[in-house]
């Protein structure tokens, strides 16, 4: 999986690594359910949220199905984070962020606003309201190198992006803000990650695990119906 540093490092594709060690604190942070969690069929998504593939699959192929299946208590979807990226792991981030409550709402919001957060310029203009916001303060009095620091001013334009974006969904600055100095969210954020590549060997996003079996890319929502169905024959 991709460790913090290499993640700090690089706002590109990362190469597979070590994974870190299970942290007591994870249990904290719930795993994400949209739907009834004792739905029979599960549908497991592993995204990164500066995919274009997953974001045409959240506003495509996934609002049937939501309507379908996952309302009327057939199915339910677990959402796993899968980030390629630094601008992805803190999307992530602030996702998780706004809560059990808002997580989906924000989820498809920060889909949608992809393109704007993703090319949000990182410019002085960027760098001095990062600073203004007191974000790498927190990573220095946590102990964050001088290099971990460059790496969140490389992408202040899509931090204060997500930070408005946020905002808009009811999730106050100043609470993005402290998630994105809590370094064991942002570790359990790369949980999912782990889980992906061991467990269902999920190399590309996005990966829907359903009914234990793994499909990869964007799939019609007439496929994922037909899938569904299927899983539900078998019951």
């Amino acid at each position: 999986m991709p460790t913090r540093r290499q993640l700090l490092a690089a706002t590109a594709s990362l190469p597979l690594a070590a994974t870190i060690g299970p942290r007591s604190a994870w249990a904290s942070w719930p795993i994400k359910v949209l739907g009834d969690p004792a739905a029979p069929i599960e549908i497991r998504e592993f995204s990164s949220l500066t995919c274009p593939a997953c974001a045409q699959l959240h506003a495509q192929s996934l609002p049937p199905i939501k309507a379908d299946y996952i309302d009327k208590g057939l199915a339910k979807l677990v959402f796993r984070d899968f980030p390629l990226d630094l601008r992805a792991w803190l999307a992530s981030v602030v996702a998780h962020c706004s809560g059990e409550e808002l997580f989906f709402p924000l989820l498809d919001m920060l889909f949608r606003e992809q393109r704007r957060w993703v090319g949000a310029p990182t410019n002085a203009a960027a760098r001095q309201r990062l600073d203004e916001g007191g974000l790498p303060r927190l990573w220095r009095e946590a102990g964050r190198s001088q290099q971990d620091v460059d790496a969140l001013f490389s992408v202040a334009g899509t931090i204060n992006t997500l930070v408005d974006i946020a905002a808009l969904a009811g999730v106050p600055a100043e609470q993005t803000t402290r998630c994105l100095a809590d370094f064991e969210l942002m570790d359990w954020v790369l949980e999912g990650y782990q889980e992906g590549r061991d467990v269902f060997g999920v190399d590309a996003t996005p990966t829907l695990i359903i009914d234990g079996t793994r499909h990869v890319g964007v799939q019609p929502a007439s496929q994922l119906a037909s899938l569904i169905d299927a899983a539900l024959a078998r019951r």
